[in-house]
């Protein structure tokens, strides 16, 4: 289930399919005790439906985001709109979209409270189009604001998934996204031996890039989930090499929508380890054995021993550490940190 919260009410929606029956989505609101209050379903007599997003505005206005396979990898969506008791404000549809593998997401402008969905499609000369499209919902129709030209990716082996998209001022965007990279492909579809490679990126209104991370084929991350935290920050999870651990960064935004270099980026890594070993990141390829002190919240040495790198990281063994934050210091390259240890 995929859901969201306003207040103390809790909105969301997930596929249900009943043998010979088309899938569908279901919408449910539910208490913090659990308890139902609302719901409802979102059927299309001509396609089967998956949930794919929910998104609660500021005055509790609750969209929607279904989707439908059209042929092959290709996909379209729908909109549902409700108030905040679930009650239907409109369903909109643009039919001749062919997204490829339900590249669409959904976010809240501030600028004028309007839905936007940033979306890949296919275009008729095989190379994938950004573009980002408003709903208007007493119009009852999507307009195209924005076009970002052809992709330079080659689609039969590279294509964009964004996962999160975050406006904290107006078109001012923070744009979390996955290149999704395929090794080997004869077609678009073929979507076989794939890997995620994650990437960042923040732009001013004026359509400059001020802040981006490359995708890094050697640093594998698995994005989960990004958050506005306050007005002047956002944090971002991630997945690394399939190990369970996260990473939260933050970032100061600008402090004036007019001034596109007051973006000031201040970016402080938390790692949360709940398996054997925890992941420690060197500055550069350091290939001698390094001495690791490691000390609980408390001022007491927990940990002192030597330990090969492997490239540029070391890995720490913390299957005997009781849950809890814990710093670390190397001495060999005077490098200060902590990382937190959850079971």
């Amino acid at each position: 289930m995929t859901s969201e919260n306003y207040g103390e009410i809790f909105t969301g929606i997930y596929t249900e399919k009943f043998d010979g029956e088309k899938s569908y989505v279901k919408v449910v609101q539910l208490t913090a005790n659990g308890e139902i209050i609302h719901s409802t379903n979102i059927k299309d007599d001509n396609y089967s439906l998956e949930a794919k997003q929910i998104q609660i505005a500021e005055n509790g206005e609750i969209a929607l985001v279904s989707i439908y396979k059209k042929y092959d990898c290709f996909w379209n969506f729908i909109v549902n709109i409700f108030d905040n008791s679930l009650n239907s404000l409109g369903k909109y549809h643009h039919p001749s979209i062919d997204l490829l593998n339900k590249t669409v997401y959904m976010w809240r402008s501030v600028d004028d409270f309007q839905w936007l969905f940033a979306i890949y499609r296919l275009r008729t000369d095989n190379k994938l189009e950004y573009m980002v499209l408003k709903l208007f919902n007493e119009l009852g129709s999507f307009e195209i604001i924005e076009v970002g030209g052809s992709s330079s990716l080659d689609v039969r082996y590279d294509y964009v998934h964004f996962t999160t998209i975050i406006e904290p001022y107006p078109k001012y965007r923070f744009y979390y996204y996955q290149l999704i990279r395929k090794n080997s492909s004869e077609t678009i579809c073929d979507i076989d031996s794939t890997f995620w490679i994650t990437a960042s990126k923040f732009i001013t209104p004026t359509g400059t890039d001020i802040y981006s991370t490359s995708p890094s084929n050697d640093f594998k991350m698995r994005n989960i989930k990004a958050k506005q935290r306050s007005r002047d920050s956002v944090f971002n999870c991630y997945l690394i090499r399939n190990k369970l651990c996260i990473i939260i960064d933050y970032f100061t935004l600008p402090t004036s929508v007019e001034n596109d270099i007051s973006f000031h980026n201040e970016k402080h890594r938390f790692n949360i380890f709940n398996n054997k070993f925890a992941e420690i990141s060197l500055p550069v390829n350091y290939y001698t054995d390094v001495t690791l002190c490691l000390y609980n919240v408390i001022g007491n040495k927990v940990i002192e021993c030597k330990l090969k790198t492997d490239d540029n990281s070391i890995l720490v063994p913390i299957s005997n550490l009781q849950n809890g934050i814990y710093f670390y210091y190397i001495p060999e390259l005077n490098i200060k940190g902590k990382f937190g240890v959850s079971r």
